[in-house]
């Protein structure tokens, strides 16, 4: 009988510029260990083919570059599956480098995005955009930045650098299709100029020390306090009184908004017109209804 495996709630993946991976697997080993990694995607493992990469329970897949110095990719995953699988089904894992000094090609990134299913891919692109937590821009941010509106990409960075001493942040992750909630975060571990970072998927969020309050909004409270600032709320029972209640409550928005800005540029003024009542801005109505009906959860 074939048993369903579930799948997990939850995956770690890590990536990392290793500026050279060949005397650092010890320490890699142990780093994938202490965070429970299910995968490792590695740039610049500057490896020939004569270099052993093995990892206790992780399957290798690598390109190294053989035509010249430096570059090289890994990607480990654990060896229970060939793809990660995520709660929303398998994805796609990508490890990239790019040489600062050369042009992102979109005919490179729409082949590995132009397929069906999940696709993360991590690595130092050397792609600036302020899109992703960068203050500079480049050729290949604007690459980047054009392709991931086209293809619907989510392209994300960390706002503290990877790369030192230059305090840069030439790391991205660009994912499609993944739904779940997703965390960056830079780790001051392994030996590189380049800082490994922290991705983490689902559950996979680090709990806080303090359990978080939930707070739970009690609409029927809002509907009332909507009603005793803007009138009533008659029932609506088709698109002509749809229209009808939209042109009537935007009116009333107006108008209050109008008179509190009249009030208040007397206030400026140190004037206050005797018999005019002080502006209604909403604030001690909903500080009682948040505290009469938001409850921890």
């Amino acid at each position: 009988m074939n048993k369903r495996h579930r799948q997990p709630q939850s995956t770690t993946i890590a990536f990392w510029n290793a500026n050279g991976l060949s005397t650092k697997k010890t320490e890699l080993e142990e780093f994938v260990q202490r965070h429970q990694l299910d995968a490792v995607l590695i740039d610049e493992t500057h490896l020939r083919a004569s270099n052993r990469l093995i990892l206790p329970n992780f399957r290798v897949y690598r390109t190294d570059r053989e035509n010249a110095r430096g570059g090289g990719t890994a990607i480990l995953v654990k060896s229970t599956a060939v793809t990660v699988n995520l709660a929303t089904g398998p994805v796609k894992l990508v490890a990239a480098y790019k040489a600062p000094n050369r042009q992102l090609l979109e005919d490179d990134l729409c082949e590995i995005f132009d397929t069906r299913g999940a696709v993360i891919l991590a690595g130092d692109l050397n792609a600036k955009h302020p899109s992703w937590n960068l203050r500079q821009t480049n050729a290949s941010g604007t690459c980047l930045r054009r392709l991931a509106d086209d293809l619907h990409l989510l392209v994300d960075a960390t706002a503290e650098p990877t790369i030192y001493p230059h305090n840069g942040q030439p790391d991205v992750l660009i994912m499609k299709d993944v739904a779940q909630f997703h965390q960056l975060t830079v780790l001051n571990e392994l030996s590189s100029d380049h800082n490994p970072v922290l991705l983490q998927l689902g559950q996979a969020a680090p709990e806080d020390e303090e359990p978080r309050m939930r707070n739970t909004m009690s609409w029927p409270a809002f509907a009332d306090h909507l009603s005793a600032h803007i009138g009533p709320i008659t029932a609506i029972g088709g698109s002509i009184e749809l229209e009808a209640a939209v042109r009537s409550h935007g009116a009333r928005i107006r108008q209050r908004t109008v008179r509190n800005q009249h009030l208040a540029c007397h206030r400026r003024q140190g004037l206050h017109p005797q018999g005019s009542p002080r502006p209604d801005t909403g604030e001690e109505p909903a500080r009682k209804i948040m505290a009469e009906n938001v409850k921890p959860g």
